[in-house]
């Protein structure tokens, strides 16, 4: 993953790394009551929705774009 402690403070986890910085430039783009998925992440919850066999359980997965 890439991680790297930044602290200079005992006892902190600041931390680093290209994921980390992803994360928070998506964290700025997303409105509200919104979450920033990526589109590997996408197609696999999209396979295992196709896949599964009670789909009216998770009808918040049919709102994903």
């Amino acid at each position: 993953m890439g991680i790297y402690s930044i602290s200079f403070f005992p006892e902190s986890d600041d931390v680093y790394g290209k994921d980390i910085d992803l994360a928070g430039r998506l964290q700025s783009v997303a409105k509200s009551r919104q979450i920033v998925i990526n589109r590997a992440f996408y197609e696999r919850v999209k396979a295992a929705f196709e896949k599964n066999g009670n789909n009216d359980d998770f009808t918040c997965v049919r709102r994903i774009v």
